[in-house]
């Protein structure tokens, strides 16, 4: 007898759902209270997993990924902080004042 098979992936902060009679992926965020943030609809779990990754580490939150923390370009967490700010998850940091 062989290994079994495994199934695929549970990606992190993403949940599969039908839209329209397609397939897509709903993204989240857990913030730390452990309430739920959605990020957003996307065809691709790919999209789903990154978007969530990003939230993830716009708010500083260390933990489980779904790629390699490398992979992402500061400039990529960057708009993801902005997004999460605008959704209120993040507060808006106060302008530095000229000295």
């Amino acid at each position: 007898m062989g290994k079994p098979k495994k199934g695929p992936k549970k990606l992190l902060g993403v949940t599969p759902i039908l839209e329209g009679g397609k397939q897509c992926f709903k993204a989240f965020y857990k913030k730390a209270d452990g309430s739920l943030v959605e990020l957003g609809t996307v065809v691709k779990a790919a999209e789903a997993s990154r978007a969530a990754d990003l939230a993830t580490l716009a708010c500083g939150r260390k933990g489980p990924l779904n790629a390699v923390k490398g992979c992402y370009l500061q400039k990529d967490i960057d708009k993801q902080k902005e997004r999460l700010r605008q959704l209120g998850v993040l507060s808006r940091e106060p302008k530095q004042s000229a000295a």
